[in-house]
């Protein structure tokens, strides 16, 4: 796992103070296994912390799916965001649910036909390939390993 921190408070960027809290935050995520891969240090301005929350939110994995048909794509994805906000998860996490959800739907035929279970949704969300633990999906593998982007697009 890896994990990124975003530090805030404009006197962090004057030479005069020590950023020792992501320091110690980063000791301890080392500590539980997860990669500190990024940190960012925004002053005490609203638009630019929104920026600096939208940036990392850009580089949070996607899924490698296998599209045949994206058909209901949106829905599947605005579906299983809402169902996850519903169910109290944070933003993210949501966002990563509705993901799954709407990866696996474009790796079926069909629109509403091609909506995924939630065990399915629960599988690729757990790292298991799909293809290989339930062998064929409404007649089409899945994929289900996650896929970074390099430059934050969905077009990478």
């Amino acid at each position: 796992m890896k994990a990124e921190i975003i530090a805030v408070g404009s006197e962090l960027l004057t030479p005069d103070r020590l950023d020792t809290n992501s320091l110690f935050l980063t000791e301890e995520l080392n500590k539980l296994g997860i990669e500190v891969v990024r940190k960012t240090i925004v002053g005490d301005n609203r638009e630019l912390l929104a920026e600096a929350f939208r940036d990392a939110l850009r580089r949070v994995p996607v899924f490698a799916i296998r599209a045949v048909d994206t058909l209901g794509a949106g829905d599947a994805l605005h579906a299983g965001f809402a169902l996850a906000l519903a169910e109290g998860q944070s933003e993210v996490a949501a966002l990563r649910f509705g993901a799954a959800v709407a990866g696996i739907k474009c790796s079926r035929f069909g629109g509403s036909a091609g909506t995924p279970s939630r065990p399915e949704v629960e599988a690729l969300l757990g790292g298991r390939n799909l293809a290989t633990d339930h062998s064929r999906v409404s007649g089409h593998p899945v994929a289900g390993s996650p896929l970074s982007r390099s430059r934050g697009r969905a077009d990478d």
